[in-house]
């Protein structure tokens, strides 16, 4: 009977340990999609990854603004995080330098400007390495909050011109050409393939000079979709050399569209490889074409569970705990 039981129990107990790592397994599996989702950005790139190790970041501010809830993280460096909702939209460091690889990537792009338009504000990093190497740079946003945000808690300097419009209203009324366009609107709700139709698209296309460059960031929900594809036809321009920088992931990546003139496309390799993707997987591609019909691909609802999962995940990376003794933004 003792040697029944045991040899019952054995296979009981490895039954179990079986059924666990089953749950274990499509729990992580669900938890990365996941945070895939909530992160928005460099869902695979390693700033982010390496940099939020549990009780390495503390909140210290909280803000309501005209786009939702803003809460502001410091890690142990003074790195910090703008994230709106449930996406994060920048993550620099204290002087304002941006870790995130596709925000280098087009600062490099836009290297060779001298003015420049930057529609999407956050934390305003983009601007700011604009800024500091020379360029005059204007930053449009809709949420004014942002602009206070980012020169407070980003190192964003007051020389920058900032107007609180929605990005299209101003492409309407501006009468000025740049020769620097940077274009980084989105967030978890943002349906590219609408804000980016083909008005719009020419729209940007008519602020931009001739000898102009452009450098646009966009989220695609898979590697087959043709989300960049569609949006690049509408900033075509003839003898305008014309990338798609994807970085490798399979759900939720980005992609950043570059538009050179014709006489400095051939150079683009040489002067993005090696320093704004250092160590981070992206590949260079040309559109594609012709293009059928484009259907968005319906994000896959997040269930409660895997919510509640993200949260805590979120909550225990992050460590948030009080604010700190610096008084908060909205205070002021």
């Amino acid at each position: 009977m003792s040697a029944a039981w045991m040899i019952y129990s054995s296979c009981g107990l490895h039954l179990l340990i079986a059924i666990y790592s089953i749950i274990i397994d499509v729990l992580n599996i669900k938890l990365a999609s996941v945070l895939r989702w909530f992160c928005m950005v460099e869902a695979t790139s390693l700033p982010i990854a390496s940099t939020l190790n549990r009780g390495s970041m503390r909140q210290i501010d909280l803000i309501d603004s005209k786009s939702g809830v803003v809460a502001i993280y410091e890690d142990r460096r003074g790195g910090r995080i703008y994230l709106e909702g449930s996406a994060i939209q920048t993550y620099a460091d204290p002087d304002g330098t941006s870790l995130l690889s596709y925000v280098r990537l087009m600062a490099d792009v836009l290297s060779p400007c001298k003015e420049v338009l930057v529609l999407g504000c956050a934390g305003g990093s983009l601007a700011t390495m604009l800024h500091r190497s020379g360029k005059r740079v204007t930053v449009v946003d809709n949420n004014p909050e942002s602009f206070r945000i980012a020169r407070h808690y980003f190192g964003m300097a007051p020389a920058i011109r900032c107007v609180a419009a929605d990005f299209r209203d101003y492409l309407e009324t501006e009468s000025a050409q740049f020769d620097g366009i940077a274009v980084d609107i989105g967030g978890p709700t943002v349906a590219f393939q609408d804000l980016f139709d083909a008005p719009t698209c020419e729209a940007i296309c008519k602020r931009l000079s001739p000898a102009g460059r452009l450098a646009m960031n966009l989220i695609i929900p898979e590697a087959a979709d043709t989300l960049a594809d569609h949006i690049a036809s509408g900033l075509m321009a003839e003898g305008a050399g014309l990338w798609i920088y994807d970085q490798i992931g399979e759900r939720d990546f980005n992609a950043v569209l570059v538009r050179l003139p014709p006489t400095e496309h051939h150079n683009l390799r040489d002067e993005v490889y090696g320093t704004a993707l250092d160590n981070v997987p992206w590949t260079k591609r040309p559109p594609r074409s012709p293009l059928a019909p484009y259907h968005h691909r319906q994000k896959t609802p997040v269930s409660g569970l895997e919510r509640q999962l993200a949260e805590l995940f979120m909550q225990r990376m992050f460590d948030i705990g009080p604010a700190s003794d610096e008084r908060p933004l909205a205070a002021r």
